[in-house]
C-alpha cells in the first residue's frame, strides 16, 4: 500500500524513503524548449510517496501486470511549464521532511510573498502533493484577505497567461480593499489599472466592486440602514424646523415687546401673539385675548397691540376695577 503523506506521517516512515534508487529530474519552460536539470539524483521513493505525478509511473506490484513489472522503469522525468525555482523549492521541501522529523511546513518567504507562494502552489499542484497545495493556498488566502502587494499584482498578471484562479484572487483582494476604503498606496494600483496590457486586472477589479455593490443593495442590513437614514433625516428636518420656529418667536417677541412664550408660529401662515388684555369679563377677572397678526402687519407696536385704535370700531377698554 503506498504511503500517504500528511502531517501525522511517522518520522521513521519518512526516513526510510531516502534510498540510493534515484531519478533524474529535468525542467523545460515549454514543450520543445531545451530542458534544464532540476535534480541529477532525486530519491525515487521520495518522489513516488510525495508526488502523485511520479507515483503513476511506478504502480504497486499488486496493481501491475507481470509484463509491466519486467519493463524498465523510467529514470528521467521532464517537468514542463511553471517556474524552475519553484519546483526546486518544492523538491527541497520534500527532502527536508525525510531528515528524521515530521512533515515540515513550507519555508517562509519575505519578498513578493503572494507571487512566490503562487508559483510554489502551482508547482505543488502540478507535481500532485495535496498536503502542500492546501497549506500554500491557506497562505495565499491570508495575504489576499489583507492586501496583495502592487508588485505581486504586476507579476501575477505578467507571468500567468489567460484567465486563472490566482488572478481572480488578486482582483478580489484589491476590489474588496477599494470597496471597504482601506486600500493603501492606492496610486500604485490605479497606475496598474491604466497600464497597457493590464486590461484583465482593470476588468476584474471593476467586476468585484460591482458585485459588492449589488450584494449590499440586496442585503437586509442595507435595507435597514436605508430606513434608519430616512428616519434620521426626518428627525433632523423636524429639529431644524423647531429651531427656526424658536428663532422666529424670539424675533417677534423682541419686536412687539412680549415674552417669547406668548408667540405661536404657524409656519408660512403667520403667527399668533397671546397677551393679557385690558378688558374685564363678567366676573371682573383679567382674561387672555388671542390676536392673529398676519405677516403683512408686523409693524404694530406693543402699545397699539394692547390698546386698540379708535378706527378699529372697538371701544377702549374700561379700567380694571379694584377688587376687594
Amino acid at each position: 500500500m503506498p504511503l500517504t503523506i500528511s502531517a501525522k506521517t511517522a518520522p521513521t516512515q519518512l526516513a526510510k524513503l531516502k534510498t540510493k534508487d534515484s531519478l533524474r529530474l529535468l525542467w523545460q519552460e515549454s514543450t520543445g524548449s531545451a530542458p534544464e536539470t532540476l535534480y541529477e539524483f532525486f530519491p525515487r521513493k521520495v518522489a513516488t510517496a510525495f508526488f502523485k505525478s511520479f507515483d503513476k509511473a511506478f504502480l504497486p506490484l499488486k496493481e501491475s501486470s507481470v509484463a509491466e513489472q519486467l519493463e524498465p522503469h523510467p529514470t528521467t522525468f521532464v517537468i514542463t511549464g511553471g517556474r524552475r525555482d519553484s519546483y526546486r523549492d518544492v523538491l527541497e521541501w520534500a527532502l527536508s521532511c525525510c531528515d528524521g522529523g515530521r512533515v515540515r511546513n513550507f519555508q517562509s518567504i519575505a519578498l513578493h510573498q503572494f507571487y512566490n507562494y503562487s508559483m510554489a502552489y502551482l508547482a505543488a499542484r502540478r507535481l500532485g502533493i495535496d498536503f502542500l497545495e492546501t497549506q500554500l493556498m491557506q497562505r495565499l488566502e491570508n495575504i489576499a484577505r489583507r492586501q496583495v502587494h502592487s508588485e505581486d499584482v504586476e507579476l501575477i498578471f505578467s507571468m500567468i497567461e489567460g484567465p486563472h484562479e490566482l488572478k481572480d484572487m488578486v482582483c478580489q483582494s484589491i476590489g474588496t480593499a477599494i470597496w471597504e476604503r482601506r486600500l493603501r498606496y492606492r496610486g500604485l494600483y490605479e497606475k496598474l489599472r491604466r497600464t497597457e496590457g493590464f486590461e484583465g486586472y482593470e476588468q476584474g477589479v471593476g467586476d468585484v466592486i460591482k458585485g459588492l455593490k449589488a450584494a449590499k443593495k440586496s442585503s437586509p442590513e442595507h435595507t435597514a440602514m436605508i430606513a434608519e437614514k430616512k428616519e434620521q433625516a426626518k428627525r433632523m428636518k423636524w429639529r431644524l424646523e423647531e429651531q427656526e420656529k424658536r428663532k422666529t418667536a424670539r424675533d417677534i417677541a423682541n419686536q412687539y415687546k412680549v415674552k417669547p412664550s406668548a408667540v405661536t408660529v404657524r409656519g408660512t401662515q403667520g403667527y399668533t401673539i397671546s397677551t393679557e388684555g385690558r378688558v374685564v369679563n363678567r366676573s371682573n377677572y383679567p382674561c387672555q385675548r388671542r390676536v392673529a397678526v398676519p405677516h403683512t402687519n408686523r409693524k404694530i407696536t406693543s402699545e397699539g397691540f394692547r390698546a386698540p385704535s379708535q378706527d378699529s370700531g372697538l371701544a377702549a377698554p374700561a379700567p380694571t376695577p379694584n377688587l376687594p
